[in-house]
């Protein structure tokens, strides 16, 4: 028997999960994409100094999907499924924000505000109710920012990695101690002189 087909699934990323999302916030498409677009940016900015060498001050992520949503088997009004997806553009009252949406598709998983939004209702029922539509939606996640002022305070002596302590170069290895032959005392010397001596 072959194993069943997993649908993409879409809902409120769970921000103490990763890799999962809010517990009743999801859903499953109706149709799986046909494909994903996925596009990562730079944004340069100007250095300061008299060379104004640009360099990247942050990277975004953006994800581009076609979903379809069917309901000529039920006659229902298509929308009410695609308005889901629609209300993940709306603010949330409190912080003024859209939620973080988490996309999933088997072992493929993206996180990011909805960026762009356009519905294409293209079938009808003999009554006039909308029965199919084409979802096409872009998702843009900002998660990785990198610091430049961290590259200038650099130190040659220490290496800091990451979350952790910083890791001192290795010190090569003392040599043992070899002790050095002292000296004759003078009155050591005057003996093995005299006793070299013949008697008179």
């Amino acid at each position: 028997m072959p194993d069943p087909i997993s649908k993409a699934q879409l809902g409120i990323a769970d921000p103490g999960q990763p890799q999962k999302m809010m517990a009743g916030s999801g859903f499953k498409v109706h149709f799986n994409p046909a494909s994903l677009q996925y596009t990562v940016k730079n944004t340069l900015k100007a250095g300061s100094g008299k060379s104004k060498q640009q360099y990247v001050s942050q990277t975004s992520g953006q994800l581009s999907t076609e979903l379809i949503f069917d309901t000529t088997h039920s006659g229902e009004d298509v929308r009410v499924h695609t308005a889901k997806v629609v209300a993940f553009m709306k603010p949330d009252a409190r912080t003024k924000a859209p939620p973080t949406v988490h996309f999933e598709w088997g072992t493929f998983m993206f996180r990011g505000l909805v960026d762009s939004y356009k519905e294409t209702i293209d079938f009808f029922a003999a009554n006039g109710v909308p029965l199919r539509s084409t979802v096409s939606l872009t998702l843009t996640s900002q998660d990785k920012v990198f610091d430049t002022s961290s590259a200038s305070q650099a130190r040659n002596a220490d290496v800091e990695t990451p979350g952790g302590p910083a890791l001192d170069r290795p010190k090569p290895p003392s040599s043992p101690a070899i002790p050095r032959p002292r000296a004759p005392s003078p009155a050591a010397t005057t003996r093995r002189v005299c006793a070299s001596q013949p008697a008179r």
